[in-house]
């Protein structure tokens, strides 16, 4: 009994922190935007309930990069199929993407899911 309630209070700590991260980020003010847009690899929403965002951008030397907030600002490029073909409900940038290889010897970095873009680019 002791360890189901331990377990309980552990999972409710767990989102009342998460909730935070992505209400900071400005996934919560924007999701029924992000649970609308489709993946362009056909496996359904860009949104998975946490992991989009408003971001920074710019047209960098091999294509779009993406400002990443969680790798201290550092810009990683986005690929070409991530980029949906339509501009952004508002003037910003917004990307859907998740941490991978944090236990890699090279370190974290996005996995893009979806990237739109500002309509006047």
């Amino acid at each position: 009994m002791r360890r189901k309630a331990t377990a309980i209070a552990l999972l409710l700590l767990a989102g009342a922190m998460a909730g935070p991260a992505a209400a900071q980020s400005g996934h919560d003010q924007h999701h029924s935007f992000y649970e609308a847009w489709q993946r362009p690899d056909g496996k359904g929403s860009c949104c998975n309930n946490y992991d989009c965002r408003p971001v920074l951008f710019r047209d960098g030397a091999e294509g779009i990069e993406i400002q990443i907030e969680e790798l201290n600002g550092a810009w990683h490029k986005a690929p070409l199929q991530t980029i949906l073909p339509f501009g952004s409900f508002n003037a910003q940038a917004h990307a859907c993407y998740t941490m991978v290889g944090c236990r890699a010897p090279g370190g974290c970095r996005p996995h893009f899911f979806c990237v739109v873009l500002p309509m006047a680019m």
